[in-house]
């Protein structure tokens, strides 16, 4: 099976509702040696960059997004999906408000997203604010919910953002004593 059609397949699984991961390892084995001239490379990047969080492996998802990133000027399409990315994990994995900000300010320039609330929610929450950090986690799990998003990449974003909500509530709590 060539990469291009695992990748494929993992696409397949994604958009019938799989979260990443339980997304088929034979496939996710299969991309992890994509080139980085492939065409398919940057969409490789990102499906282990997903399928690694998901699992709990969060510096070597990072390096993924990281390789995505470097390769993102050649699709400009796929920038600004990828630099979203980045300023929730600047913000909410490295713990870095102010580089959040900055890609959060290149993925705008690009293209205005219809929502900014998951971004935003991961930069409060970084800088201490759970109050509206939780405010901005409620609204991004309303906005996917009335956009019918159901994918494996959405119930995975649903479910992290639920997390983050409540750890959000749990520190309000907590400083409210």
């Amino acid at each position: 099976m060539t990469r291009w059609m695992a990748l494929l397949a993992l696409q397949t699984e994604e958009t019938n509702g799989v979260r990443p991961r339980d997304w088929s390892t034979h496939f996710v084995e299969q991309i992890v040696g994509t080139d980085v001239s492939a065409s398919e490379y940057l969409l490789s990047q990102l499906m282990l960059y997903y399928r690694y969080l998901d699992e709990g492996a969060e510096e070597l998802a990072l390096e993924h997004l990281e390789n995505a990133l470097a390769r993102s000027s050649s699709a400009k399409i796929g920038r600004h999906a990828i630099f979203l990315e980045a300023a929730s994990a600047s913000a909410l994995h490295r713990k870095n408000a102010a580089q959040a900000r900055v890609w959060r300010d290149r993925a705008c320039k690009l293209h205005k997203p219809e929502s900014l609330h998951a971004v935003e929610a991961g930069i409060a929450m970084c800088e201490g604010r759970y109050a509206e950090a939780q405010e901005h986690w409620i609204a991004a799990r309303e906005h996917a919910a009335r956009r019918g998003l159901d994918s494996g990449l959405s119930r995975f974003a649903q479910e992290k953002w639920r997390e983050y909500e409540e750890a959000c509530q749990a520190m309000n709590s907590a400083h409210s004593l």
